[in-house]
């Protein structure tokens, strides 16, 4: 993946741009909870302990970052993916894998929220080792996943 694009911390810039290119069936589940994508995508980057941006050709093509409270041992994961970084799905999966392993550094738990309905992005999770949670948390209308370290 280094070979396709570079990886840089995040920032606020690419916010904008990446909304513009997220896949549409993120934008969807977004929509689909009253969320605007550019919005939700600025949420996110305000409220995360970390951010990542890989760049391709200078233009984001993918961002995500943990969050939650400081002084928690658990985090959730987001990951948004523009249309052309899913292009190339080894890669994407490749960065993904080494960059759980540094988010998962000092955190018993890390978590995810999946759209059931969203067949790219439960693949794309559960090759990166999350499975259904068995913590009694529901959130209507999404699957909650916890990493289970590794991956299958």
């Amino acid at each position: 993946m280094s070979d396709l694009y570079t990886v840089v911390p995040g920032s606020v810039f690419h916010v904008k741009q990446l909304s513009r290119t997220l896949r549409p069936a993120a934008c969807a589940t977004l929509r689909q909870f009253g969320a605007d994508p550019r919005r939700a995508l600025h949420r996110a980057f305000i409220g995360s302990r970390t951010v990542r941006t890989a760049l391709l050709d200078g233009f984001p093509a993918a961002m995500w970052g943990t969050t939650g409270p400081a002084l928690c041992d658990h985090a959730f994961v987001w990951v948004a993916l523009s249309q052309q970084a899913v292009r190339w799905p080894l890669a994407i999966v490749r960065r993904a894998r080494e960059e759980l392993a540094g988010m998962s550094g000092g955190l018993r738990c890390l978590y995810a929220t999946v759209a059931p309905d969203d067949e790219r992005a439960m693949l794309f999770a559960r090759s990166l080792g999350f499975a259904p949670s068995a913590q009694d948390y529901e959130i209507p209308g999404l699957s909650l996943l916890e990493f289970a370290g590794g991956h299958p």
